[in-house]
């Protein structure tokens, strides 16, 4: 619970790194219909990694994070991730 931070890797279907993509993250408490009061801040790290800091889970339960990348070409990929957060 409290202030996280986390990396993660964006890479095309080919494996190679993306740089210079828009990315959101939401942190997302599905069973009690509610967000983070605290929004994510991303930044670039380079190779395709960037760094999320300020990932605020503020109890325990079942979390979503939904990550989207958005390339600078316009395309836009989504996916998320589900885990249960222990008190």
């Amino acid at each position: 619970k409290g202030m996280n931070e986390m990396t993660i890797e964006v890479v095309d279907a080919a494996g190679a790194p993306v740089d210079n993509a828009t990315i959101t993250v939401t942190p997302f408490m599905p069973d009690h219909g509610h967000g983070s009061a605290v929004k994510p801040v991303v930044t670039p790290a380079g190779g395709g990694k960037y760094t999320i800091a300020k990932v605020y889970l503020a109890m325990a339960g079942l979390w979503r994070i939904t990550v989207t990348v958005q390339q600078a070409s316009g395309s836009i990929d989504e996916a998320a991730f589900q885990f249960c957060l222990d008190g």
